[in-house]
C-alpha cells in the first residue's frame, strides 16, 4: 500500500483517502514489476507501455473497500488464478482449450466485478446500473444483480493491460462495443462489457469466455465447470483498432 490522497472510492462511492491499491490481488500472481499497456501511454508515443514497480495498480478504493474485498473474495478468487496458472505453462496463444475448473464461482465474478469497478474512469460513477454492480459487491451473499453487464476472461499472454471506459472498433470502422474494463496480466485476463449487441457480437468474435453466470452461484458453493477460454496477447494490440470514449 501506498501514500493516499482524499478523492471519491468508485467502490462505497463516498469521499476518502484513496490508496495505490492492486487491482489484481497480489496473491493472484500480481506481485512482480510490469510493462502495462494504457491508452495514454500509448498516446505519449511509449512503446513498451508504462513500467508499474509493484505489480497492476491503481488509487481508486479506498483503504476500508480493499479490506473488504480481501476479506470476502480473494482467496477463491487466488485459488482460482492458481489453478489456471498450471494450465496456462501448457499453452501458448491461438489454442482454446475446454477445461474442467473447480472454483467459488460467485466470488470470483465478485472479485472480476471489484476489478472492473477499480479500473473505471471517475465519471462512470453516475451511470445507471453501476449501482447495481456495487451492490452486487457490496453484499456478500448477493447473486445475479449485474444489470447489464456481461464479465470475459481469456488466458492472458503478453503485456499486462489495465483500462477502464474505452470502445473496441471493428477494422470496418464499426458498430462499436460498448466495453467497461479490462484487466489482466498472465495468467488470465478480464474483459467487463455491456450486454448490447454489437458488443456481444464483439466479444463472441474472440471467443471470449462468457463468465457473467458466475453471477448466479450461490454464495460458498465449490463447483466444477466446464471452460472453454481462449488464448490470447491480451494487450491493447489483441483488438483491431480501439480508442478511448469521450
Amino acid at each position: 500500500m501506498l501514500a493516499s490522497t482524499s478523492d471519491v472510492c468508485r467502490l462505497c462511492a463516498r469521499v476518502r483517502d484513496l490508496t495505490e491499491e492492486h487491482v489484481i490481488p497480489r496473491s493472484a500472481e500480481n506481485k512482480a514489476s510490469v510493462q502495462l499497456d494504457t491508452f495514454q501511454s500509448l498516446a505519449d508515443g511509449f512503446r513498451t507501455g508504462t513500467t508499474l514497480r509493484q505489480g497492476l495498480t491503481r488509487r481508486s478504493l479506498c483503504h476500508r473497500c480493499n479490506n473488504f474485498g480481501n476479506k470476502h473474495y480473494v482467496g477463491p478468487f487466488a485459488q482460482w488464478t492458481r489453478t489456471l496458472l498450471s494450465e496456462h505453462s501448457k499453452l501458448r496463444p491461438g489454442d482454446f482449450p475446454l477445461l474442467a475448473v473447480t472454483a467459488d464461482f460467485l466470488a470470483v465474478s465478485k472479485q472480476i466485478a471489484i476489478m472492473a469497478i477499480a479500473a473505471a474512469e471517475l465519471p462512470s460513477i453516475r451511470w445507471g446500473d453501476y449501482p447495481r454492480l456495487r451492490g452486487f459487491v457490496l453484499n456478500p451473499k448477493a447473486t445475479g444483480g449485474l444489470g447489464d453487464f456481461r464479465l470475459f476472461v481469456y488466458f492472458h499472454f503478453g503485456r499486462a493491460v489495465h483500462e477502464g471506459g474505452f470502445s473496441a472498433i471493428d477494422t470496418t470502422g464499426g458498430p462499436t462495443a460498448g466495453i467497461y474494463c479490462q484487466v489482466g496480466r498472465p495468467p488470465l485476463g478480464y474483459v467487463v462489457t455491456f450486454s448490447d449487441q454489437a458488443t456481444l457480437d464483439w466479444a463472441h468474435s474472440r471467443r471470449l469466455c462468457d463468465v457473467t453466470n458466475f453471477a448466479e452461484m450461490q454464495p460458498g458453493q465449490v463447483s466444477t465447470r466446464w471452460l472453454n477460454i481462449p488464448c490470447l496477447n491480451g494487450g491493447l494490440p489483441f483488438r483491431a483498432i480501439s480508442r478511448k470514449t469521450a
